[in-house]
């Protein structure tokens, strides 16, 4: 198909889709089946390994380890993937953006206090579109954040992280755990659970999608999946 061809069905393969978050969801709302398998076969080698099990405290480790650990290793970086996830695909869509406007200042170019405020200052005053980041979705991204810089720069230890940061991620956790039911854990370390990473991706959804429904409708495109 030319590109005349796809102008005229209000298509252009050049947008930025959102395949990423997609396979990532279908990742996440696999996850509990793959630690399962993950840790039955961490299990059942490490017993064989210990042989006839003669050492509980041996043994109590193992579980430990296949209960708490393991599960907590893989789940941690998706809350990276997930906000690395949210910034670039709202940043692919303020270049195409960019390309379609003709315009040399990048949000890059942009001073801000966090990035949702230099890509709302780039949508307002250089692009021009009436489109403005909810609230919510704000106090969202900057709670989101704090999680994915702990796990970032700490790996999740927070003995390693600042008393002040800890207590504020502790006061998020429960607000959040209260208003959205996201069952983490911050006391002595941080657990994520899978509902929190299930919530992690609908503020992901919930801040690309109206960007990317605002766009089409500048451009006049409709949906289009390649």
């Amino acid at each position: 198909m030319n590109n005349l061809s796809f102008k005229s069905l209000g298509i252009d393969p050049h947008f930025p889709g959102m395949l990423d978050l997609t396979l990532l969801r279908d990742y996440i709302e696999s996850i509990d089946h793959s630690i399962e398998a993950l840790t039955e076969r961490y299990t059942e080698k490490e017993l064989i390994r210990y042989g006839d099990y003669d050492d509980p405290c041996e043994v109590n480790y193992i579980y430990q380890v296949a209960d708490g650990y393991l599960p907590n290793a893989v789940k941690m970086p998706l809350v990276v993937t997930a906000y690395t996830c949210l910034e670039s695909s709202i940043e692919q869509l303020l270049n195409y953006a960019k390309e379609k406007e003709g315009k040399a200042k990048s949000y890059k170019d942009v001073e801000g206090k966090s990035s949702v405020n230099k890509y709302q200052k780039y949508i307002t005053n250089e692009l021009k579109l009436n489109f403005k980041f909810k609230e919510e979705v704000k106090s969202n991204i900057s709670d989101m954040n704090k999680f994915r810089n702990c796990i970032a720069h700490a790996n999740g230890n927070l003995k390693h992280w600042p008393d002040n940061k800890v207590q504020e991620l502790k006061l998020i956790s429960e607000r959040l755990n209260g208003k959205y039911d996201t069952d983490i854990y911050v006391g002595y370390d941080l657990r994520i659970s899978t509902a929190f990473l299930k919530w992690c991706l609908d503020v992901t959804n919930n801040s690309v999608k109206p960007l990317e429904d605002c766009l089409k409708q500048r451009y006049k495109l409709r949906p289009y999946h390649m």
